[in-house]
């Protein structure tokens, strides 16, 4: 009987030092994955990519709550992380679908738009703000001072973004209004139509500067040159290579169509850029840049590692972002 209790005690001092071992183990372990995670975070913080690093810091924390001492050393680092982060200001749960997104010139409101509708929503209190939108499309003005809206019964209004006065209305008797934008020194005025009818206005009379124009397919993006002097619609062709086609607005003639033997990318608003003298469209991996009037591409087309989605010119035409 004796021998059998010290067999048990061997086996329960066995089964101990085991026990005591795999937990030595574990937390080697647990150490090391700190550590590795910690150096993965170093490594983003170190090329100031702060948002990245933080995520590696918290799972470190994590493993290391156990340890009070490592544990006041994550936190502090975590902190340090935070202070450098970009600080969320406000989060929106619109009820509609967002495409595109505007500050307003005070900077203290937004427009978001997208899926046929439009909202403005104020930053400090998270609440819809005034101009309070009902339709379907809003784009404000280079200045921020206006917005072009398009409401549900065929109406186009041109508005003052502070106080919402309707400054305009156009006097457009087609039907179906879908797309606008100003151009860049928020003179001209562009409108889509339907499927693809466009037409140009003078955004401070409200009077006409081109007829309506009809572009082959449907238009699903357009711009004006900074001076208005050129509108350029993208069309998009089923089953067939898409274009650009090119207009010249003194005298509403078409001066070229551009042929694309790539699919058009991005939103409504930014699958062109317009310049005085070009214009440059997304198109899959590629941005493709044709001079203006000819529609000759200017040089090889320049090619990105993903799908390119926007497409931006800098105030004088010089520079492509």
């Amino acid at each position: 009987e004796a021998k059998h209790r010290r067999l048990a005690e061997d086996r329960r001092l066995e089964a101990e030092r085991e026990s005591k071992r795999a937990q030595t183990f574990a937390k080697e372990s647990r150490e090391r994955l700190a550590r590795l995670y910690v150096r993965r975070g170093n490594e983003y913080f170190e090329d100031g990519d702060y948002t990245l690093a933080l995520p590696w810091f918290l799972k470190a924390l994590k493993l290391d709550q156990a340890d009070p001492k490592k544990e006041a050393i994550h936190r502090l680092r975590i902190a340090t992380t935070l202070d450098r982060c970009p600080k969320l200001t406000q989060v929106w749960y619109p009820e509609h679908k967002i495409e595109t997104a505007q500050f307003f010139l005070d900077g203290q409101r937004v427009l978001l738009c997208g899926g046929r509708h439009a909202s403005v929503w104020n930053i400090t209190s998270g609440n819809p703000a005034a101009p309070k939108l009902v339709g379907h499309f809003a784009q404000l003005s280079p200045s921020r001072r206006r917005i072009v809206q398009l409401s549900e019964g065929d109406q186009v209004a041109v508005r003052d973004s502070e106080s919402g006065e309707v400054l305009l209305q156009l006097a457009e008797q087609h039907p179906r209004p879908r797309l606008a934008g100003f151009s860049a020194n928020g003179r001209w005025l562009f409108v889509v139509y339907g499927s693809n009818n466009i037409r140009v206005w003078d955004s401070a009379t409200g009077t006409p500067v081109t007829p309506l124009l009809k572009a082959a397919v449907r238009i699903t993006a357009a711009g004006l040159s900074p001076n208005g002097r050129y509108l350029a619609a993208a069309e998009d062709t089923p089953l067939k290579a898409d274009s650009v086609a090119v207009w010249d607005t003194a005298t509403g003639d078409m001066v070229t169509r551009i042929p694309l033997d790539r699919g058009l990318q991005g939103g409504w608003n930014n699958r062109l850029a317009v310049t005085a003298d070009s214009v440059a469209i997304a198109t899959d991996c590629f941005v493709a840049v044709a001079g203006l009037p000819d529609g000759r591409f200017k040089y090889k087309w320049l090619q990105h590692g993903d799908g390119v989605y926007n497409v931006q010119s800098s105030s004088d035409g010089a520079k492509l972002l």
